[in-house]
């Protein structure tokens, strides 16, 4: 009767000659004891299988370190590039922010610019115009110094081109796009300066207008006869004496207009023994004026009274031959020839 188990010939086999046991023996040189070790053929495959596992297993696993490692050093590489363009983007930024910053500081420095020029030109024509005045302000002084008998002034400063003003000077200068601030500020220090040497010129001739309207240098009447002379005279009197007479005689008919000679303070405005009615008037500078023989007075004591005014009337009172002004002249005290001081007009 046959057997119903199944044949295998492959496994059969492979246990007929992978477990079939073998013997190793090991037969040490020194004649010592052999080391013998029975080992079946089938563990052979497989111990080389797991050794070549292992040693593959090494081999990958040293690759993937290797490759670890060197994305470990490339990822450091990456984070140090990372943080350095990090750093180069904040810098770019900051400098672009501050590249923004200058631009718009400079378009504000270019409306500046336009506004300073703007004034710059406006404060040239102001400068030029404010030369030219000053030099019509010294012309028109130094003819007024050359009426009043003082020496002509010139401009201050620095030295000018022959024949030219300074406001030719200064003009010629804008025009040529050759003033700048400090050459404004130039012209004006310069005016100023100029300002007050014409003040102080103004100021001398103010002084002698005063003085000149002051002394008694006008004709008190606008008669021109002379009756008398100043300095010693006959009695008018008549007899054979003489007198001294320190004034002159202005024969005029009675009610004729006196004015005063200069201008000043009426000092006295009164009756005088043998002069009649009498105006006194106190010009400063050391002078006095007298107007006697009057048949009117127009003025009192005290009373600021100008060249030319009218100050009383002719007449024929006090000590007296006839209407007439009886005009002296005082200097520190002493009377005068009257004739050395009146305008030589007619």
């Amino acid at each position: 009767m046959l057997s119903g188990k199944k044949k295998h010939p492959i496994k059969d086999w492979m246990k007929r000659h992978f477990a079939q046991p073998y013997t190793i023996m090991m037969v040490p040189h020194n004649l010592e004891k052999p080391i013998q070790f029975r080992l079946r053929i089938g563990v052979v495959p497989i111990s080389l299988a797991v050794i070549v596992g292992m040693l593959i297993a090494t081999i990958v696993f040293a690759y993937y370190s290797s490759q670890y490692q060197q994305v470990s050093e490339e990822n450091v590489v990456l984070i140090s590039n990372n943080m350095e363009q990090k750093e180069k983007i904040i810098t770019l930024s900051e400098a672009q922010a501050q590249l923004e910053q200058v631009l718009l500081e400079n378009e504000k420095l270019r409306e500046e610019n336009v506004v300073q020029e703007a004034k710059i030109a406006e404060l040239s024509l102001i400068a030029n115009d404010t030369m030219r005045q000053i030099d019509e302000m010294i012309l028109m002084q130094n003819q007024l110094r050359a009426e009043l008998g003082l020496e002509a002034i010139e401009a201050m400063g620095g030295p000018k081109e022959v024949g030219r003003t300074a406001a030719e000077m200064s003009f010629r200068r804008v025009s040529r796009g050759r003033i700048s601030l400090d050459e404004i500020a130039e012209i004006f220090s310069g005016a100023q300066l100029q300002l007050s040497y014409q003040e102080e010129g103004f100021l001398e001739i103010s002084n002698q207008t005063d003085y000149l309207n002051s002394i008694p240098s006008r004709w008190p009447v606008n008669s021109r006869n002379i009756t008398s002379e100043y300095g010693t005279r006959n009695n008018p009197f008549g007899g054979y004496s003489s007198e001294g007479h320190w004034g002159i005689d202005i024969g005029c008919p009675t009610g004729t207009p006196i004015y005063a000679s200069g201008k000043g303070e009426v000092v006295t405005a009164e009756w005088e023994s043998g002069y009649g009615y009498t105006v006194v008037v106190d010009h400063g500078y050391g002078y006095l004026s007298r107007y006697s023989h009057c048949s009117r007075l127009l003025v009192k004591e005290g009373e600021q009274v100008e060249a030319g005014q009218t100050i009383a009337l002719v007449g024929s009172t006090g000590r007296s031959t006839g209407p007439h002004l009886d005009f002296r002249i005082q200097y520190n005290g002493e009377f005068i020839d009257p004739y050395t001081i009146l305008r030589k007009e007619s």
